[in-house]
């Protein structure tokens, strides 16, 4: 009796055994899927975290691109309305008007002058071309008559000076300081006595002096009107870019954030089976107190 008693025993010690060993392999193989969840979740918020800098980059770069029509016509409007003396809106400008000069000269002929203070930008550009033929006294030469046509090329070297000697006739000065000119050398066996001989001048010049300068504020009604005309041309222009654009930011947006959610929710099943290997571990260590060597 003895005997068989030990035998069950040894049996039952057997299967305890075995259970324990089970329970302890069991235990660890969850503990070590526990460690490979962690790491994946660690990985996936990082994943997680680089997608929603993308989400926020292709977002910021949906909304340039919708917004591009309105700045690239608000920029092009303002632009042509600072560049004509317009002035920029919501913001009083500082007018600066340059004094202009006009001169159509022709010796012992019409004489039209015309001094004006102008807001154009494009002034120096827009100004006619200059010009100035003189025409030299005729000297008797071998029973000819010859003078001179000289026509100057102004185009560097316009300036208040050469207006005033134009005005005064002042030929000394035009000769010690224009040396560029093309000379036409002409003969005649006769001229009438009855005509005055002397140079003959013609000029037409136009110029600006960046010195004489006029400056006032921009008053706020015209302030306010530049700025609705302004508002209404770039919103007006863009609104019709964006329309016969093929972009629809709407579309964009949702597509981006659909993607954004469809790939931080792949952290989600990996949280649920990382609770459920823990709750296992915790079945485990509950049963026999926790001691798995029992």
């Amino acid at each position: 009796m003895s005997n068989r008693k030990t035998r069950k025993q040894k049996i039952l010690a057997q299967k305890r055994e075995e259970i324990r060993k089970t329970k302890i392999k069991e235990l660890e193989e969850l503990k070590l899927k526990v460690l490979e969840l962690e790491n994946k979740i660690s990985e996936q918020k990082k994943e997680n975290f680089k997608q929603f800098n993308i989400r926020n980059l292709k977002v910021f770069a949906n909304a340039c691109n919708f917004a591009a029509p309105f700045v690239i016509s608000t920029g092009i409007t303002i632009g042509l309305f600072k560049l004509f003396g317009g002035g920029f809106p919501f913001h009083s400008d500082e007018i600066t008007k340059y004094k202009v000069y006009n001169l159509d000269f022709q010796t012992e002929g019409n004489i039209t002058m015309d001094e004006e203070y102008r807001t154009d930008q494009l002034f120096d550009e827009l100004l006619p071309d200059n010009s100035l033929v003189i025409y030299t006294p005729w000297e008797e030469q071998d029973e000819q008559y010859i003078r001179y046509k000289r026509e100057y090329n102004l185009e560097d070297t316009t300036t208040l000076d050469l207006y005033n000697a134009v005005l005064d006739e002042d030929y000394n000065y035009i000769s010690l300081n224009l040396k560029d000119y093309q000379e036409e050398k002409q003969i005649v066996n006769e001229i009438n006595p009855e005509e005055k001989n002397g140079y003959f001048m013609e000029a037409s010049l136009h110029m600006f002096n960046k010195e004489d300068v006029l400056k006032y504020d921009e008053t706020a009604l015209k302030n306010i009107v530049i700025t609705i005309i302004e508002l209404v041309l770039s919103l007006g222009i863009g609104g019709a870019i964006a329309h016969f654009r093929d972009f629809d930011f709407r579309y964009e947006l949702r597509q981006t954030n659909e993607y954004y959610a469809y790939k931080i929710y792949a952290i989600e099943p990996l949280k649920q089976e990382l609770e459920e290997t823990n709750e296992k571990i915790l079945s485990l260590l509950r049963k026999k107190g926790g001691n798995v060597n029992e």
